[in-house]
């Protein structure tokens, strides 16, 4: 099964020439005029009738197709079946049973029409989204060198503390890439020929937890103890982005799962003194936005499937930095009650991916929502949509001309188990420079629920890069990114070291709220938010708690009572955790 914001990302990126439009019309190398007032609108009502269009889509291309990334669970039965779908090379987990990578297109297309009716269980092929950096500043070398130092070999350690952060193209002329401060820092194995060094906001995060695990806080020293390893996000390659959306030029979850992968494959090799796998800590500053931010969505799935282990290895992940950005919006539904949600689309956002989640779980909620867009210069265009047509729904609209078109599309299917999403996206042209920027667009969102009660929630997943558009009715709540919402990571708000308070645009949770009123106990604690030289961000508090864990990992006792993600905070502050605060989680650590 193709998750709906796949879909409809699928359908955006179609080539200008091809045209999504009624079967049998074979005007696509034609510009034909729209009326200025009325947007022409077409509802593909089936999961038939989107396959058709895309096989029409197929037919009709004989250009270079873009990439789109994209991260597939399987039954582990099924895992080499991706390996034959595209002439692009996919990295695989067989025994885990995922795949991940950019694909063509046209392979998607194929994939798509060969096994679309194969239910999520058995198949899930999830759109790869934007991995964002949770902060963005540089650390200090000589301070790094200084601490790595005390750090010994991996055959001397008690305890490892690994990062996942974001690399970067090394300057021209460096050699000596990724660095490793006097050999200190260990890295992953990068493919041959990879050029890659630490962005300034790994450094930055590496400074940061290495300054932890120092003495410095009057805490234990645990530098002598513990071997600190670096597993750096690659940047795409350029012929993977350069017809691909913009949104998709810069790291995105393909990328970070194949550093996850190879930062286990390093761990899985430490051992103690006695032969036993050595314990260790895994922090993520960085994260995205896909899924119902419970741990279904498959990169959550790989990340807590495969870093965490139980009483050894436990995953670290920033809350975010979107506290108070509104990206996330949820409606209590009544039924047959029309509930709204408004959204501002910046000038500066010429893609937007909408996602709202629900829960069918007492049956089917048969969620209906009427779409209004509005912008100045643009006529007013209103899209019905009923989730409850048989497979996917898909409506485009254009406005003006077809070349300067605005299309907007809504995908719906039952994805993961109950879970239920609708994908709403919508791609704008790029302004030419020195003309007039976009209008801003304004969005509603008329949602009812037909059949019974239940809680929706939505999330941008994706929009300008400034990740200014928003939620008018949105707030902190629910702004927890992924995989920080994994109730197997360790996910970790900011506080605010000056004003003793949370720090304001931290992440909050709670990460999810559905039918039963349950929530993922998302964040599990705060900690401080400041770096060493001057910025804030979750991105700081992450690894500080991570760093602060390695005391409860290198004791053997103590970590026979780290079964679980909470069981290692209240082992590490020792206290049983008091009751859950969405602000903070359980603890905050406020020196």
């Amino acid at each position: 099964m193709f998750s709906a914001s796949l879909l409809s990302l699928m359908v955006h990126s179609l080539p200008p020439d091809v045209r999504i439009g009624p079967p049998g019309e074979d005007d696509h190398d034609k510009d034909v005029p729209m009326s200025g007032t009325t947007p022409q609108t077409m509802a593909i009502e089936t999961s038939a009738d989107v396959a058709e269009q895309l096989e029409r889509a197929l037919i009709r291309w004989r250009g270079e197709w873009p990439m789109l990334p994209a991260v597939i669970r399987l039954d582990s039965k099924l895992v080499g079946r991706p390996k034959d779908m595209t002439k692009r090379e996919l990295s695989i987990d067989e025994g885990r049973g995922f795949v991940w990578g950019r694909i063509p297109l046209d392979d998607l297309i194929r994939y798509y029409l060969a096994n679309r009716e194969d239910p999520s269980g058995k198949e899930y092929v999830d759109l790869g989204t934007p991995i964002w950096a949770a902060s963005t500043t540089a650390g200090s070398s000589a301070t790094i060198t200084n601490l790595l130092a005390q750090t010994p070999s991996p055959g001397a350690a008690s305890v490892g503390a690994a990062l996942v952060d974001l690399g970067v193209t090394p300057t021209a002329g460096t050699t000596a890439v990724p660095r490793t401060f006097g050999g200190k820092l260990r890295h992953v194995s990068y493919p041959p020929g990879t050029g890659i060094d630490l962005s300034g906001h790994a450094e930055d995060v590496l400074e940061v937890l290495l300054d932890r695990l120092s003495a410095t806080h009057g805490g234990k020293n645990m530098l002598p103890q513990t071997t600190v390893s670096m597993a750096l996000i690659d940047n795409p390659a350029p012929d993977t982005v350069q017809l691909a959306k913009d949104c998709f030029d810069q790291h995105c979850a393909p990328e970070m799962l194949d550093a996850v992968k190879a930062i286990n494959l390093l761990l899985d090799g430490d051992t103690l003194a006695d032969g036993t796998q050595m314990p260790a800590v895994v922090n993520m500053s960085v994260g995205t936005h896909v899924g119902p931010h419970n741990g279904q969505s498959p990169l959550e799935a790989y990340i807590s499937g495969s870093v965490f282990k139980r009483n050894l290895r436990f995953p670290f992940a920033a809350a975010g930095n979107e506290g108070l950005q509104a990206l996330s919006a949820r409606l209590e539904l009544k039924r047959d009650e029309v509930d709204y949600m408004r959204l501002i689309a910046t000038e500066k956002c010429t893609e937007l991916l909408v996602e709202f989640w629900w829960d069918d779980a007492a049956g089917p909620a048969d969620i209906e929502i009427n779409v209004t867009t509005e912008a100045s210069g643009m006529a007013k265009s209103f899209i019905p949509i009923k989730s409850g047509s048989a497979g996917s729904t898909l409506v485009a609209s254009a406005v003006g001309r077809r070349r300067s078109a605005t299309f907007l599309t809504l995908c719906q299917s039952q994805q993961h188990g109950t879970m239920s999403c609708i994908a709403f996206a919508v791609t704008r042209p790029a302004v030419p420079p020195g003309q007039a920027p976009l209008p801003e667009l304004r969005i509603s969102f008329d949602i009812v629920a037909k059949s019974s009660d239940v809680a929706i929630h939505a999330w941008t997943v994706i929009c300008d890069k400034e990740r200014k558009s928003y939620f008018t009715r949105g707030g902190p709540d629910g702004t927890v990114s992924v995989p920080a919402s994994d109730p197997m990571v360790v996910s970790v708000a900011a506080f605010d070291p000056i004003s003793k308070q949370m720090w304001r645009d931290s992440s909050r949770g709670p990460a999810s709220r559905y039918n039963s009123g349950a929530s993922i106990e998302s964040p599990m604690m705060a900690h401080l938010s400041n770096s060493l030289n001057g910025r804030d961000g979750t991105s700081f508090a992450s690894p500080r708690a991570a760093a602060d864990a390695t005391v409860s990992l290198a004791n053997s006792t103590t970590r026979k009572n780290c079964t679980e993600a909470k069981k290692l905070v209240e082992a590490t502050y020792g206290t049983i955790a008091p009751a859950f605060d969405p602000r903070y989680g359980f603890i905050k650590q406020t020196s």
